[in-house]
């Protein structure tokens, strides 16, 4: 994308009263951010019911555009990666929704189209019974190669990439601020071990954007927008978790709640959830992987047919190669969201096993 375009993009962005579904009918319309600059105030004001003074203040753009210059030099300098809707590394699954951010901020990486992509949310007042019923979810997964995707938030979602750490899972953590401020502070650690286990930070805010309540709920929709499945662990009868939830839902996404007991406050959601039809009781990671059909890998000679398992590397890789011809070391990579040397010592392992085949030019299919 030229630069011209890309800072009018991030000009929208920083519009006041403009949110994502105008911003797309305005795309859509004037075929450009550029174009919707230079467009009439009437021509504007005729899209999507758009208010004359959201009209009058693309025309007056000037303060904008001094933010988007700003931003763009804090991207380039924080080595942000920017992603476009209309770009071919848009997230797919995301692209889909209705209401999808116009352009998201990146550090590390985001699970790909093929990738099986789980959120996992709930309360921040998370207690002993919560953080058991994650650490048993994610075990579950353990030799899956999903991604694991959450807020951030402390409590339940802070405990769900922490424990993806710890077992080798990728995990994206959506954020409700700017790139710059990692919230709550606290998580600043966690985010860095993230990045370095091969997952990612996002947003669709810019630099400066401060953790406002208003925020939270359009951060929930990425976080919704983003997987194939949710799991919603401990919520109340209000909040965050539950939002995510009728996202999800709206988004044609599968629902999951754990039960809890009757008069427990941070339980009062998940069973309001269930009873309501809104998510499918469950009480194990296993009735997950089962009901989205993630049961298994296929099988392989060697070591692993004889009762070994399939590690987190090797897992990853054969997942990324299921459907495809072959793919050259670098899509692998990018699509695993593992390290070179990961990569290639899993590919390594999996040749020595029959698991899959090399190529000539680089590239690696199932065996």
């Amino acid at each position: 994308m030229k630069k011209e375009e890309l800072l009018a993009r991030l000009a929208l962005l920083e519009l006041e009263g403009l949110g994502p579904i105008g911003a797309h009918a305005l795309l859509s319309k004037f075929g450009s951010a550029q174009g919707v600059f230079e467009a009439r105030i009437s021509q504007i004001v005729s899209v999507y019911r758009l208010s004359k003074k959201v009209a009058e203040r693309i025309k007056n753009s000037k303060d904008v555009f001094l933010k988007a210059e700003k931003e763009l030099d804090f991207l380039e300098r924080e080595m942000v990666e920017v992603i476009h809707l209309d770009s071919e590394t848009y997230p797919q699954k995301l692209a889909q929704c209705p209401d999808a951010p116009l352009m998201l901020f990146l550090k590390g990486k985001f699970p790909s189209s093929n990738q099986n992509a789980l959120g996992v949310v709930g309360t921040r007042n998370m207690s002993k019974y919560g953080r058991d019923l994650v650490a048993a979810l994610l075990e579950e997964f353990r030799e899956q190669g999903i991604w694991v995707v959450s807020g951030l938030a402390a409590g339940i979602d802070g405990e769900a990439h922490q424990k993806s750490c710890e077992l080798g899972l990728p995990t994206l953590g959506v954020m409700g601020t700017g790139m710059d401020l990692i919230y709550p502070y606290a998580h600043r650690r966690l985010a860095e071990e993230m990045l370095n286990n091969g997952g990612g930070i996002i947003s669709e805010f810019t630099s400066g954007t401060k953790p406002d309540r208003e925020n939270f709920p359009r951060r929930n929709r990425v976080v919704a927008g983003m997987v194939d499945a949710l799991v919603v662990v401990e919520a109340g009868e209000k909040g965050g978790a539950l939002i995510t939830a009728e996202l999800a839902a709206g988004y044609h996404r599968e629902v999951f709640a754990y039960p809890g007991r009757v008069g427990d406050e941070f339980s009062a959601g998940c069973n309001r959830l269930i009873q309501q039809g809104k998510a499918v009781m469950i009480q194990s990671g296993k009735e997950v992987k089962e009901w989205m059909q993630w049961e298994g890998q296929k099988k392989l000679t060697g070591l692993w047919a004889k009762g070994g398992s399939v590690g987190p590397a090797e897992s990853m890789v054969l997942r990324c190669l299921e459907d495809v011809s072959s793919l050259h070391l670098d899509e692998l990579v990018y699509r695993s969201g593992l390290g070179l040397y990961e990569v290639k010592a899993a590919l390594l392992n999996l040749e020595m096993e029959n698991g899959v085949k090399s190529y000539p030019g680089g590239r690696w299919g199932r065996g």
